[in-house]
């Protein structure tokens, strides 16, 4: 998923490729991202950026679906759950199966990213519950 730009720019998915020139919906993603202008940017505003990227893209036909499907990916291996990671699974074999498990392309129901929060408390005595708010 994240890596070094040389691995990164060999990332397929259906017609999108990271190693094509940016033109259509990646040259739109690049201007809408915008900048510092010193060629950094926080890791906070790149992950409000990567949730907020498939809500945008999934009004846009074409090869900008197979970067949804990127930029949902990133999502699910980023929360790292077994449940986003199942549905990581899921999502990749239910858009792009092909071959003996084609069959499976489009019949599996594909759960929406967990987000959890970037930082949290926890406490043994509790039950799978997150603290999202420290008053409580």
């Amino acid at each position: 998923m994240l890596s070094a730009g040389e691995v990164v720019r060999l990332t397929r998915m259906g017609r999108f490729d990271m190693a094509a020139q940016r033109k259509g919906p990646m040259a739109l993603l690049q201007k809408l991202r915008g900048g510092r202008g010193d060629g950094r940017s926080s890791g906070q505003g790149q992950m409000k950026m990567l949730r907020r990227l498939p809500q945008l893209l999934r009004f846009i036909p074409g090869s900008a679906q197979d970067m949804r499907d990127y930029f949902l990916s990133l999502q699910y291996w980023l929360a790292g759950s077994a449940e986003n990671l199942a549905n990581l699974i899921r999502l990749l074999v239910n858009k792009y199966a092909n071959g003996p498990r084609g069959h499976l392309a489009g019949a599996l129901r594909v759960g929406v990213p967990v987000v959890y929060p970037d930082t949290g408390l926890y406490h043994p005595r509790t039950v799978e519950r997150i603290f999202e708010d420290p008053r409580h």
